[in-house]
């Protein structure tokens, strides 16, 4: 017997990480990258694992992956077209069908016209600098350095850090009794900061 979409619901954690690719985590085969946090998620959610993306920048994808559609389609051919209002999108169905709904650090997938429509909570936490929290001014050099890795000192910290950390504690947090829940959680890197 099959069981109503509403008896089904369940809560939803989407992890999108820029220019990440499956090849550099553990739980898709690399042996040499230590991802023991990332691994250890797959292996208790939804690992994709017969999956690409139709687009080789990231709005474009991300709108194919929300909508279900190739991007042209839509005209999200390159930055800076999000999904416009009235587009059929997963987080637009999820909230309408009784869903809280969540986006966690940045966007790039809904117009701003109506991100606030279609996501119940927008956790944004402003930086200087979109790959850093820190309180101190940030030149090339150390964004450079921080990103390979070099740098250790504990006044730089990711911004993907400080959101994730926010967001385990509102998992933790969270009524489990209330209604489901689908929170999508950008994290910036590894995506580099590019300047010509």
């Amino acid at each position: 017997e099959r069981k109503s979409f509403r008896a089904m619901k369940k809560n939803i954690v989407l992890v999108l990480a820029d220019e990440l690719r499956a090849d550099s985590l553990g739980c898709y085969g690399n042996a040499q990258v230590q991802t023991p946090r990332t691994d250890e998620l797959a292996k208790e959610g939804i690992r994709l694992g017969h999956h690409f993306t139709p687009h080789g920048k990231c709005v474009p994808s991300r709108c194919a992956l929300y909508s279900g559609r190739y991007p042209n389609l839509g005209g999200h051919r390159t930055l800076g077209i999000e999904l416009q209002r009235g587009e059929e999108n997963l987080a637009w169905y999820l909230k309408r069908n009784a869903w809280e709904t969540r986006l966690v650090q940045r966007n790039h997938t809904i117009d701003k016209s109506w991100t606030l429509e279609v996501f119940d909570h927008w956790d944004l936490q402003p930086s200087p600098n979109p790959h850093f929290v820190i309180g101190q001014d940030v030149d090339e050099t150390d964004i450079r350095l921080f990103n390979w890795g070099v740098i250790e000192d504990p006044a730089y910290i990711s911004t993907d850090r400080v959101h994730s950390d926010a967001l385990c504690r509102w998992l933790r947090e969270k009524d489990r009794k209330g209604r489901p829940f689908f929170t999508n959680l950008n994290w910036i890197n590894p995506h580099p900061p590019y300047h010509a």
